[in-house]
């Protein structure tokens, strides 16, 4: 079985060789496009009340009843146990329980889906080749230089978009993808490991006020002094 961080290392690889073959120029529209999704996601999560209210759907609040086990109350909550317990403050590592202790969930696997979406969307048209002159000449690769560069702006897209979608995935609880993936057992080195890489992802800095506002100014300013 591949571990996530496994997979994110190797697909920052992956996007770093296309990175080499495409050039620094038209990596550049990917960051560019990437950084853009997220202030998209950051304006309508802030900003928009029906996004908000779409990808945020109200917590669910279950009360304890005499009797009954951490299973039961999980599925209540519609998730599982080791999530309950690290979403519940209230709720020790042993799941113990107590009568009329209240527990609650918040649903964050329609962002995660929403988000994605918006990340990949964007990112494909930046990957696309640009069909303006001026980025034409400026996507030419005559020198080694702008392979070194293509790779290490390929490496900075696969941080900026896998990165990014991880990081939704992982604030979403891996809920609902059981089949496919399993989060790293809590408490263990590979859990440990993810944690740190996952506290370094972009969303981390870059969903926030006044981060976001800065670095789509410094993004777009590098566009029009670099391309035009």
């Amino acid at each position: 079985m591949l571990s996530l961080t496994f997979v994110f290392y190797l697909f920052v690889f992956v996007l770093a060789v296309i990175g080499v073959m495409r050039g620094w120029a038209k990596e550049t529209l990917v960051i560019i496009s990437t950084i853009l999704a997220l202030f998209i996601i950051f304006v309508f999560e802030n900003y928009v009340g029906i996004y908000r209210q779409m990808v945020s759907p109200p917590k669910v609040v279950v009360t304890v009843s005499a009797g009954q086990t951490c299973d039961q109350v999980a599925a209540q909550l519609g998730v599982s146990v080791d999530r309950m317990i690290q979403e519940n403050a209230n709720l020790d590592e042993n799941c113990t329980l107590v009568e009329n202790m209240v527990l609650e969930h918040q649903d964050h696997t329609t962002r995660f889906w929403v988000s994605t979406t918006i990340i990949l969307t964007l990112a494909f048209f930046g990957y696309q080749t640009p069909a303006i002159k001026m980025f034409q000449n400026a996507a030419r690769r005559e020198k080694v230089r702008d392979a070194v560069l293509g790779a290490v702006f390929g490496a900075i897209n696969g941080y900026l978009v896998i990165g990014s979608i991880w990081w939704f995935l992982d604030e979403a609880g891996y809920e609902n993808f059981s089949k496919v993936l399993i989060p790293p057992v809590t408490g263990s080195e590979m859990a440990a490991r993810a944690a740190e890489l996952l506290s370094r992802m972009p969303p981390e800095y870059l969903m926030q006020a006044p981060h976001i506002y800065i670095t789509i100014a410094i993004a777009f300013a590098f566009v029009v002094i670099v391309f035009v």
